[in-house]
């Protein structure tokens, strides 16, 4: 038994029975053990799911685009926050500032991930290193004040089955 499960079967027995939402709260997000604060979450064939923005870079370039049009049909605000739930190693957010880089709207854009794992948090705070001035990391919406912008998240894809062999 692992010490997470140990510690939900504790808490039952300690308190009774326990709601859906309190045992996936736990068996997610209980600190350094939940799947999401574990330190060895990887992404990829041999770790969790991984999401478009790991096949391609157009995907965050479309993304970029419909955010641009979004700033344009507001007015061009001075502040547009694009807030990204979950952004995995940042590749969508790498690509969409690629992409805006020298486009008008890039003055106006700060980037807010939501990030609850501190460890993923490190590794997309080293994987965006080109965009210091442009990205902040908060761990939950709670924490945002009134926003001007979009908040968006994707649905995650289980990792395709390895090609097939010659001769298979």
């Amino acid at each position: 038994m692992n010490p997470l499960e140990k510690l939900i079967i504790e808490k039952i027995i300690k308190e009774g029975p326990i709601t859906f939402e309190t045992f996936m709260d736990m068996a997610l997000y209980y600190p350094e053990l939940g799947y999401y604060k574990a330190r060895g979450l990887e992404i990829g064939r041999q770790g969790d799911f991984y999401t478009s923005p790991h096949l391609h870079k157009i995907f965050g370039i479309m993304i970029g685009k419909q955010l641009q049009e979004m700033w344009e049909i507001m007015g061009k605000p001075s502040d547009f926050c694009a807030i990204e739930i979950g952004a995995g190693e940042g590749h969508l957010c790498r690509d969409m500032l690629e992409y805006l880089r020298d486009k008008e709207f890039f003055n106006s854009l700060t980037y807010l991930i939501i990030e609850i794992n501190p460890a993923m948090k490190q590794r997309q705070n080293i994987f965006l290193t080109g965009f210091p001035d442009k990205i902040r990391w908060v761990s939950s919406l709670g924490e945002l004040q009134k926003i001007r912008g979009c908040i968006f998240s994707r649905n995650r894809k289980k990792s395709p089955p390895p090609p097939f062999g010659k001769g298979e």
